[in-house]
């Protein structure tokens, strides 16, 4: 490390300042604990305040007197001398309470060699202090936005952002157009027929949700603590008649407490997206028939071999009848022309080109054509490459066990079964199992719930597992990844952990298909029984 430290930009350096601002904040914890100094109380049951830390800037809060101010000034010394780290006073101000005594605040300034501020307007854009008139404090931020509108230029759009444009809000002699779509559907997803627009009051809902999702997780931090002093010391933030609900909640086979977690993610974690799809009730929305028929035509257009770029193109009638009149192949240059065709269009009416629509139609099938040739070569390429041990069935090694487990779903019967079979070195079977499950939330759920029953069933039986396979890749991520999971997928996953630790040496991997075949079977064989099948050797069905 060179003599004069680490230089800006270093990737240390932001861990270097994490852990200097950290030994900062235990400093001033210690001093408060001592009672050398005394934060500041938003209520009286809230927990004082000594300091709040933001990037580089940090917001020191004592008592107006010179005991505590000298002990503030050694504490800051002390941290200059260890950590290397100096304070910038002519960045640095001093603010009182309107109360304070004037000769106080001259001793304090002198004490500190800080000058004195009447008070903090604004901080990282938005005000400290915050009056009654919060339409008249704010208005800044909506003047601020209408300033930025309407210094767009439309030149920064691409030329399909500047079709749209000039079709929504397009405006011919000063005058207004009319405006052929309401406001809420086109705030729609793309996916339902709308413009995927935001709508402003559901995103700031979905923004208000996630510091309610941070009291839930974090009960403990600071924010936490402070907002339930204030708003609902003696309950709950989400307290309710939740009861029947609870109690049909699985029980995790792992002892922990109980802890929510957010249903509309795979991971159980909230964000501002999901929120905000839930308010605009995207995740369950009604299925009218255009939505049907756009779900449909979609999923066929990007399932053709054409560039993604092209799979935007919105449903026509004429396309709808005529991919039933033509082969794929055939649409897929059909649908090329009339792409290539508009944007040759697009091009001409902006003046960025001047080929005649004949030669468009070519360019636009030679693209294709690269296209699907790039494509094969990548997929030939991919076979290549692939381990062979994953697609056909491996024997383990000599003395050990392998599980391999799969899903099941009968559409008719509307019932998933799960089968399992523990095979040793020679492919000889030595353990099976398989029966129906209740409905799962997911179909991850389903394909962790299959190595937790295989896993239960070895340990019962005193069978250890060397390796444990699945064609679920999600299934084995959930498995082996470290990250917080906290949906009920997450819970499962914890559980399998938790019973591997009882075999040596375990791992779990991802296989295809065809090296699951067994397990499959035995899955789809007991999909019409409400039985629980284990079979041991001599006694397998298939």
């Amino acid at each position: 490390m060179s003599s004069r430290g680490l230089r800006q930009g270093d990737p240390l350096s932001p861990y270097l300042f994490v852990l200097c601002a950290h030994g900062l904040s235990s400093a001033l914890l210690a001093l408060e604990e001592r009672r050398l100094i005394s934060g500041v109380r938003i209520a009286s049951s809230c927990p004082t305040i000594t300091h709040l830390f933001f990037a580089d800037d940090s917001l020191l809060f004592f008592r107006a007197s010179l005991g505590e101010c000298e002990v503030i000034r050694q504490c800051l010394l002390s941290y200059e001398k260890a950590s290397g780290q100096l304070i910038n006073f002519e960045k640095s101000s001093l603010s009182f309470s309107p109360n304070t005594d004037v000769q106080v605040k001259e001793r304090i300034e002198s004490c500190l060699d800080i000058p004195i501020v009447q008070g903090h307007e604004e901080y990282i854009g938005l005000p400290v202090f915050s009056s009654r008139n919060k339409n008249l404090q704010f208005r800044y931020l909506v003047e601020r936005v209408v300033k930025r509108i309407q210094g767009w230029d439309n030149k920064s759009f691409s030329v399909r952002e500047r079709e749209c444009s000039n079709f929504w809000w397009g405006m011919d002699d000063a005058r207004k157009r009319m405006h052929w779509k309401s406001w809420q559907t086109l705030c729609q997803p793309k996916s339902s027929g709308g413009m995927g627009f935001r709508q402003m009051e559901n995103f700031n809902r979905a923004l208000l949700a996630k510091q309610i999702w941070r009291i839930l997780v974090e009960p403990e931090s600071l924010v936490a603590r402070v907002l339930k002093s204030c708003y609902f010391r003696h309950q709950d933030i989400m307290e309710a008649g939740l009861v029947d609900d609870i109690l049909v909640i699985p029980i995790s086979s792992t002892p922990r407490e109980d802890f929510r977690y957010w249903v509309f993610d795979q991971k159980g974690q909230y964000s501002v997206c999901d929120g905000y799809k839930a308010a605009m009730g995207f995740y369950d929305p009604p299925e009218s028939t255009s939505c049907a028929l756009l779900k449909s035509w979609r999923k066929f257009l990007w399932a053709l071999s054409i560039p993604p770029k092209v799979c935007h193109l919105e449903v026509i009638d004429i396309f709808l009848w005529f991919k039933d009149q033509i082969t794929k192949k055939e649409f897929e240059v059909f649908v090329m022309r009339v792409w290539a065709t508009w944007s040759e269009r697009l091009r001409m009416v902006y003046k960025e080109g001047d080929r005649i629509c004949g030669v468009s139609t070519d360019w636009g099938e030679s693209l294709l054509h690269d296209f699907q040739r790039a494509r094969a070569s990548m997929v030939s390429l991919a076979d290549k490459v692939q381990n062979d041990s994953t697609s056909n069935w491996t024997a383990p090694p000599v003395n050990n066990l392998r599980m391999d487990v799969d899903v099941a779903y009968n559409e008719g019967l509307n019932s998933y079964t799960i089968g399992g079979v523990v095979r040793n070195h020679e492919g000889q079977p030595v353990l099976a199992f398989g029966h129906r499950i209740p409905k799962p939330p997911s179909v991850l759920c389903s394909e962790l719930l299959a190595i937790v029953e295989g896993l239960k069933i070895a340990n019962s039986n005193n069978i250890k597992i060397h390796c444990v396979s699945s064609d679920s890749l999600l299934t084995v991520q959930a498995v082996t990844k470290l990250e917080e999971n906290r949906s009920y997928a997450g819970v499962i996953a914890t559980d399998i952990k938790h019973l591997m630790e009882s075999h040596d040496n375990i791992h779990i991997r991802h296989v295809r298909r065809s090296a699951n075949c067994v397990a499959h079977s035995i899955a789809a064989f007991v999909i019409s029984s409400f039985s629980k099948f284990v079979w041991e050797v001599g006694d397998f069905p298939i």
